[in-house]
């Protein structure tokens, strides 16, 4: 019974959530993510066209906005077919809150163990970070895309599977195109890869896909505005502010990165399976062994690998000695 506890906790949050969002009205930033929605039923190809009013005075839309429009163009159609229905349109971005809650389900199973996964998805699903941001803007979206294709990106890995990667990758890429700052989902990406126990050194080439989405749309900024909207921010907004107003909420935004990046790769780095691993067709070397944990008369850990696949698939657990011994490596052939 104590075991579905997290799940029943679990289903309530996501109930209480959907409820909550659908009962929100409009507000904060949701009016320019409509009006950019609306300038697409116009024109599916200019979505900065005209001028908003925003502080104190009109300015130039693509001036105004500081995010791409992907989340506009997910609500142009619905706000087509079925007019400005505030529960409809909270009910259309359900899709992003489900796939953050599988992604953060994957991850917290793979990396925290069996067990965890409810438990995190309760948690992801009642943080500040989503609960509060359940409107209409990008924020959200953005999330569940960046969870949702490192997941998969994580899942390609361990299965060795080019196809997993490279769904992964284009979420990935999609959630830069809700919001900029996800870029980060890149580095990050590859990190995994390069320290990915099962060869993951192999998927690196599929990061590029995480690359056409906002590669597209940079193409489709320069041939129809005649200037790229990413650049624009970056050199318009690089001088807007002095050092002293940016320098706190600088520091916030370099910490919180650097604990993301950080707990990821050692999630990674931890895993003793790695220095296991031997290419195909070459020959494993290992480091001297100790004796064996039986003729010592000491006990064996079995710790799995957060990348061992759902069937077996990757990498097989491994083998942590008390007190810790030198693992086999492995180098190419």
């Amino acid at each position: 019974m104590s075991k579905q506890i997290p799940i029943v906790l679990c289903w309530l949050s996501g109930l209480a959530v959907v409820l909550l969002a659908l009962l929100k009205p409009v507000h904060i930033d949701d009016t320019v993510v409509l009006h950019i929605a609306e300038n697409i039923l116009r024109d599916p190809l200019r979505p900065f066209a005209g001028e908003f009013f925003w502080l104190a005075e009109p300015g130039a839309l693509k001036q105004v906005t500081t995010n791409p429009p992907l989340v506009s163009y997910w609500l142009a159609p619905w706000i087509g077919l079925f007019g400005y229905r505030e529960w409809l349109l909270h009910l259309s971005l359900m899709p992003f809150v489900a796939l953050l809650g599988w992604g953060m389900h994957r991850l917290a199973e793979r990396w925290l163990g069996q067990g965890w996964g409810w438990w995190a998805v309760g948690w992801a699903l009642l943080s500040p970070a989503v609960l509060p941001g359940l409107n209409l803007m990008r924020d959200v979206p953005m999330v569940g895309l960046f969870v949702g294709g490192l997941a998969c990106w994580v899942e390609g890995l361990s299965r060795q599977d080019k196809r997993w990667l490279i769904v992964g990758a284009m979420l990935g890429g999609l959630s830069a195109l809700a919001k900029y700052t996800a870029l980060i989902w890149l580095p990050i990406a590859l990190v995994i890869a390069l320290f990915a126990p099962t060869r993951g050194w192999r998927g690196v080439v599929w990061v590029v896909v995480a690359l056409v989405p906002i590669g597209l749309w940079s193409l489709q900024n320069y041939l129809v505005e005649g200037e790229i909207h990413l650049l624009y921010l970056w050199q318009e907004r690089r001088g807007s502010a002095p050092w002293e107003t940016r320098l706190l909420p600088g520091i916030t935004g370099i910490g919180v990165i650097s604990l993301l990046s950080w707990g990821v790769v050692l999630s990674v780095v931890r895993s003793p399976s790695r220095f296991s691993e031997s290419r195909e067709g070459g020959e494993q070397t290992s480091l001297p062994q100790p004796p064996s944990p039986e003729k010592r008369g000491e006990s064996a850990e079995v710790t799995p690998s957060p990348f061992v696949g759902e069937k077996g698939q990757g990498v097989e657990g491994s083998v942590n000695l008390t007190p810790p011994a030198p693992l086999s490596a492995s180098r190419e052939g």
